[in-house]
């Protein structure tokens, strides 16, 4: 399967579910096909400094989609009006600069939940770590290293 299938297939799984569960009063949006092109992501690459993985790029260009906050990690809303308007309000320069990519925000435990595109290898997808905020805003930019954020990361998926 390739990754804009399986991206699909795995988001409309999850809006099923959400709606059969009774959760959608909440979040009535439906899954909205994506006009994400290859070119928008390739700016937006370069925007923000970092590459996205293959399955990343699937997920920003398949559906535009709004999570709400059904979720335990609050995955930002992506809106026809502004794809990438809530990738941008999670990301941290700093993370990208180390080869973390912030997609995510879990308030329960103030991590912002990345991408460890450092360990990708080939299409294969990488860890999803989560680093703390509090410890990242704590520490001057130049006190920043990739081994500094290693020792502070935590696990939260191997793929």
């Amino acid at each position: 399967m390739r990754p804009r299938e399986f991206v699909a297939f795995c988001m409309e799984r999850y809006y099923q579910a959400v709606w059969a569960a009774g959760y959608l009063q909440f979040n009535p949006w439906p899954l909205l096909p994506s006009t994400v092109t290859e070119a928008d992501l390739d700016r937006e690459e370069q925007k923000l400094g970092i590459s996205f993985p293959p399955l990343f790029r699937a997920f920003l260009s398949t559906y535009f989609h709004r999570f709400g906050t059904d979720t335990h990690a609050l995955v930002p809303d992506q809106p026809p009006d502004g794809p990438f308007s809530g990738l941008e309000s999670v990301f941290q320069p700093v993370l990208a600069r180390h080869s973390y990519l912030p997609f995510a925000y879990d308030e329960c435990s103030d991590l912002l939940v990345c991408l460890d595109v450092q360990s990708l290898t080939g299409d294969a997808d990488g860890p999803v770590v989560g680093i703390g905020l509090e410890y990242l805003e704590s520490l001057p930019e130049s006190a920043i290293s990739r081994d500094t954020l290693e020792a502070h990361c935590e696990p939260i998926s191997p793929t």
